[in-house]
């Protein structure tokens, strides 16, 4: 029987019979350098493809443009700048034929143009003289005080010899009809009237105090007052004309 193990050689008693071997550097081969060579050159290639432009800017989106200017903005004057003039002209056109804007003056200016877009052009100063001032009634609008008066215009000389114009009061006095300065939310109104003691719920967009009194706003921004006739009827609409100046 023939063994592999009869032919090989134990490492050990090859090195002890063979010192000199450890001895020797083993010299690792050298990798060859292989020469390279760059070379450029320009050519014109032909791509046979179309090039289109998609734009995502969703601010520029003319149909809805439209559609807030002429169901919800309803501009009585405009200036349209920021876009291309070809666009600028067609909102222009747009707005000047829409019936539901009624825009009384369209300005398209140019680049460096200056526009005059005083809705006055002709603005006077008036004064008032003290009795006038004194017998009016002012009523709180938010951060202004509002009054009606009845008056007429006069003109005065100053000392500088300058003519003023100035309001007088009429002789006799002339009644008017109440005006209402406000735009109260139910929402405020509600707070109101549960700080006053007055339970307010809404039921269906209606505000329904008490279970005696529905107060909601109509489709023509006017806010309506409905209920039985009684004490609660007449201390929710007192607390309801607090929230407007009414001159």
């Amino acid at each position: 029987i023939i063994k592999h193990e009869h032919f090989t050689v134990d490492d050990e008693i090859y090195r002890e019979e063979n010192p000199d071997v450890e001895k020797a550097a083993v010299v690792p081969d050298m990798p060859e350098e292989i020469p390279t060579k760059c070379v450029t050159s320009r050519i014109k290639t032909q791509v046979n493809c179309r090039v289109k432009f998609i734009d995502f800017e969703g601010r520029s989106d003319g149909e809805s443009i439209k559609r807030i200017l002429s169901a919800v903005l309803k501009p009585r004057q405009m200036i349209i700048i920021h876009g291309t003039p070809d666009s600028s002209r067609h909102l222009a056109e747009f707005c000047s034929k829409s019936k539901d804007m009624g825009v009384s003056h369209i300005f398209v200016p140019g680049v460096g143009e200056t526009v005059n877009a005083t809705s006055e052009r002709h603005i006077y100063q008036v004064k008032l003289k003290d009795a006038l001032v004194t017998a009016a009634k002012f009523s709180r609008a938010k951060d202004a005080e509002l009054a009606w008066i009845d008056a007429v215009i006069g003109i005065q000389m100053t000392e500088e010899k300058e003519q003023v114009a100035v309001l007088e009061a009429l002789p006799t006095k002339s009644s008017h009809t109440p005006v209402f300065i406000n735009e109260p939310r139910l929402s405020d109104l509600r707070q109101v009237l549960n700080k006053n003691g007055i339970q307010a719920d809404f039921n269906g967009g209606v505000l329904v105090c008490n279970g005696k009194v529905a107060i909601r706003r109509s489709t023509a921004g006017k806010v309506q007052l409905e209920g039985t006739v009684c004490d609660d009827y007449y201390k929710i609409r007192s607390l309801l004309y607090s929230l407007y100046a009414i001159i």
